[in-house]
């Protein structure tokens, strides 16, 4: 029985003298850092951590007042278009006519005889006066009176027109001027040079581009019509006087 007692001992003893192979893969221990405190004293984790309370944005203000909102510009209206466009067409302000002539040219010195045919009472007038001793030239007459009226010609010329002096009542047709026998005329001859000739020319092409601008059915001026009108209005009657 004491041997059986011994062989039981010697068996545990080898096995707690036996040690276990060691690991094939170690796995290698985590560094532990020096200022590591002990585990009550680390800071609780993001997670578990109480959220900071929001910071409120500061608010700046601005040494200069804030700048006031533009005021809305006015509407035009409709009348004052209309008051604005007929200031601007006013004879006062509208371009005239470029008539610079190259009198150094010998070629705008070549004579050049014509006529136009003028309303008989304004031609009746007119020779009262260039018939007189002493009076210059009908031609100089002519280019004068035209000269001295250049600015309000256009309103001249419609101002003889019946169609452009009738009233128009509204309604769905137009009124007709009442037919008027025309009144006639007369040859009144004439002796511009080229020069002359040229400035005329471009006057009755600014006349048109006046009355016409907006009234494409106006008949289109002419010299003769432009030269009743600035002597009618140099040579008036005296019964309107």
């Amino acid at each position: 029985m004491s041997d059986g007692i011994a062989s039981l001992r010697n068996r545990k003893a080898e096995r707690a003298g036996r040690q276990a192979p060691p690991p094939r893969h170690p796995k290698p221990a985590a560094p532990v850092s020096a200022d590591a405190g002990p585990a009550d004293d680390r800071l609780p984790s993001s997670s578990t951590a109480a959220p900071a309370p929001a910071e409120e944005p500061a608010v700046t203000v601005s040494a200069t007042p804030p700048r006031a909102a533009p005021a809305p510009a006015p509407a035009v209206t409709e009348t004052e278009t209309e008051v604005t466009a007929d200031v601007d067409h006013s004879p006062s302000r509208r371009d005239l006519p470029a008539l610079e002539i190259d009198w150094t040219d010998p070629l705008m010195h070549v004579a050049s005889p014509t006529r136009v045919s003028v309303a008989n009472s304004v031609a009746a007038r007119f020779k009262a006066v260039a018939d007189q001793p002493g009076s210059a030239p009908q031609t100089e007459l002519i280019m004068e009176a035209v000269s001295s009226h250049l600015a309000d010609l256009p309103e001249l010329v419609l101002a003889r027109r019946p169609e452009e002096n009738a009233t128009q009542p509204p309604g769905f047709f137009v009124r007709r001027a009442p037919v008027q026998k025309a009144e006639p005329v007369v040859p009144v001859y004439m002796r511009p040079i080229a020069g002359e000739v040229e400035a005329l020319r471009r006057i009755v092409d600014w006349v048109n581009s006046i009355i016409l601008a907006g009234h494409p059915g106006r008949p289109k001026s002419t010299r003769s019509e432009i030269v009743t009108a600035a002597l009618d209005a140099s040579y008036p009657s005296t019964r309107s006087r």
